[in-house]
């Protein structure tokens, strides 16, 4: 098996992952404390919160290592052993409190029974699939391959062409984590754990605590098998999960605060909202909204405390209460800024990249990928034929929609802290609906907390008995058919997955059936020269490849596809020496549009003639595999600075 891929059975990173959980438990247990997050909140809150807390706190070990040039899996297992030691009083805490949870628990209502039950066939086959060798094409592409390249040269360093590993990666810190310990299933297996084992009690939790158990139920049942098609999300290396984790726990912690005035849950919730965007960059906007709607709630308390009293006391109070949470959100954010200055000049990268220079990132091509994300990102089934203006109707639309509940939601509700929260998600709303237009893994993090709020104005109807079976009924269903595709996507073979999971089976006879390219990593793992640089074409997917990788997908200036010149210089600067394209890129006539990714034909239309024009003239095959193809680029091409593409060999 490659480098950091999990071998033989899935039992181990099972245990990885457990103890993952019980040292976030610890760690987070420790840092409430420290923040005043002590009593207030029932057991069950008090853990989902520490266990986010916890595990946001753990993406700083590797992080660290990586500053000082130290970043391998034997440092990161010492580290986290000092650290287990360390934490022995509160990993002991955790554990009588667990088994005193599980003396005193009583028997769950029937309902909640039936509800759970539900849930069970989506989380089962999810599960199964985390345990599974990963074949999903974020995680192989950057989630899981950023972290091992960063473990073989022992420093979070520049990656060329792999733009989305210069913004936070918080998430690809507890991978390498996972993937030190026990291969890229414990990888996976965090993610899980985050995003189902964490997020969605914490959502549930929120709902309980805002207009009952019902409403909690509700808001749980459509993150976790709700039309938008999360449950598969759950079994991959990727990182919303972890996003959500973080921002339901915080939503959570603002919540204890707000009804019982106990300032360090307001602390941890300010804390878990940085960890979030650490987590994932397009979270941005969710410290700015929990900020704001905490100036709003501080200056609502400070009128009903005064008996009304000048807006301008009022709103000095409740910016002053906010600011002072203003460090607390940046701590888990600054060592990723100050990465990302220090490696590509813009702190925000690569946000303002047309605004900011920024390395390997063109002003032009910062606003063309903008475009890209707000109109192109969605609606790829049924409005795959949309033109940009379109889509940009359908987003007025969904404004104009959204403006509307607002202002109906604004005059029906009364009281300054309703008002002032409706007014603070609206607009938080219309900037992410501008910057991301309708994308689902953009949104996810934030919709998942927005749900809870929207769910609790039916909280009276749905608290009725028809409804609440009729709710069981529909999350089974939903259940069903996420399971349904999950076991489809997982090769349509129960036998064959529980004996592959159960290490009875050989791993790679399941990456060969279900990653086409697989034989040419194995044969670029066993044949090339190790300092072989390969730049992969049309599909990304580089982990299991042992060799340095660049994907000409992602769309940067650091390998540049505006002419033959341009390209080979890149070509000679990188070191690239190979290529793995689809065999119709090597054929005698340059690929169709419509076989072109929409990304790169979006913004690169002449990136595909030029591979074109490589593999033809100036490379030879050397495997194939499927529908792919390993190509060697000629030397002479690499070698004399006087030739280029331009020139047929």
């Amino acid at each position: 098996m490659p480098w950091l891929a999990t071998e033989g059975s899935s039992f181990f990173p099972v245990v990885v992952a457990i103890g993952f959980v019980w040292l976030s438990l610890a760690l987070g247990r420790r840092l409430l404390i420290l923040l005043g997050a002590r009593s207030a909140a029932s057991p069950y809150e008090q853990g989902v919160i520490a266990a986010a807390v916890g595990a946001g706190v753990l993406q700083f070990v590797p992080l660290a290592l990586g500053a000082l040039g130290l970043l391998s899996t034997t440092n990161v297992r010492v580290f986290i052993a000092a650290i287990v030691l360390a934490a022995a009083a509160d990993l002991r805490a955790v554990a009588m409190k667990v088994v005193a949870a599980i003396r005193r628990e009583t028997r769950p209502s029937s309902w909640t029974t039936a509800w759970l039950i539900a849930l069970v066939p989506a989380l089962l086959m999810t599960g199964l699939s985390a345990l599974a060798p990963t074949f999903d094409l974020d995680g192989l592409s950057y989630h899981l391959m950023a972290p091992k390249r960063w473990m073989e040269t022992g420093w979070l360093n520049y990656l060329p062409t792999y733009y989305p590993t210069n913004s936070p990666m918080g998430m690809s810190m507890l991978f390498a984590v996972g993937m030190a310990f026990a291969g890229d299933v414990a990888a996976k297996c965090f993610h899980y754990v985050l995003g189902v084992v964490v997020a969605a009690p914490a959502l549930y939790l929120a709902g309980k605590r805002l207009a009952g158990a019902m409403t909690g139920a509700v808001s749980a049942t459509l993150y976790l098998v709700g039309p938008w098609g999360t449950p598969a999300l759950f079994g991959f290396a990727y990182t919303e999960g972890g996003a959500v984790a973080a921002t339901a726990t915080s939503a959570l912690s603002w919540l204890i605060w707000f009804r019982t005035g106990h300032r360090g849950y307001l602390r941890s919730s300010a804390l878990l909202a940085g960890i979030a965007v650490s987590f994932k960059l397009t979270m941005l906007l969710f410290p700015i909204a929990l900020l704001a709607l905490t100036a709003v709630a501080t200056a609502a308390k400070a009128r009903d405390e005064q008996n009304k009293g000048r807006f301008i006391d009022l709103a000095t109070s409740g910016l002053l209460s906010t600011a002072s949470l203003i460090p607390l959100v940046a701590v888990p954010l600054l060592p990723w800024f100050t990465r990302a200055f220090l490696l590509t000049g813009n702190p925000l990268f690569p946000v303002l990249a047309n605004l900011i220079p920024t390395r390997d990132f063109s002003a032009e091509l910062a606003t063309q990928i903008d475009r890209f994300n707000r109109y192109m990102t969605w609606a790829n089934t049924l409005g795959s034929d949309w033109t940009i203006e379109q889509r940009m109707w359908v987003l007025l639309g969904v404004a104009a929609l959204l403006v509307l509940v607002g202002l109906l939601a604004f005059f029906r509700f009364r009281g300054w802290t309703a008002r002032g929260t409706v007014v603070v998600l609206t607009i938080i709303g219309l900037i992410e609906l501008y910057a991301f237009g309708l994308y689902l893994r953009y949104w996810l993090p934030l919709a998942a907390v927005l749900t809870v709020p929207i769910v609790a104005a039916f909280a009276p109807v749905l608290s009725r008995r028809t409804v609440m079976l009729a709710w069981i009924g529909l999350t089974f269903a939903g259940s069903l058919l996420h399971a349904y595709r999950i076991y489809l996507d997982l090769g349509a073979n129960s036998a064959r997955l529980l004996r592959t999971v159960a290490g009875v089976d050989d791993r790679l006879d399941f990456l060969r059936s279900r990653i086409p390219p697989y034989p040419l990593y194995e044969y670029a793992n066993r044949e090339l020269p190790v300092g072989a640089g390969i730049m992969l074409s049309g599909y990304c997917g580089g982990f299991y490849i042992d060799r340095k990788t660049f994907c000409s997908e992602f769309v940067q200036d650091s390998l540049r596809f505006t002419n033959c010149q341009d390209l080979t210089n890149d070509l000679r600067r990188l070191g690239i020496t190979h290529v793995i394209a689809p065999t119709t890129w090597a054929a005698e006539r340059p690929p169709p549009a419509s076989e072109l990714p929409r990304w790169g034909s979006y913004l690169r239309p002449e990136q595909y003639r030029l591979v074109w024009q490589l593999l033809t003239s100036h490379a030879r095959t050397l495997a194939i595999a499927s529908d792919a193809g390993l190509y060697e680029i000629a030397p002479t091409l690499l070698a004399m600075s006087s030739s280029s593409l331009c020139e047929p060999r």
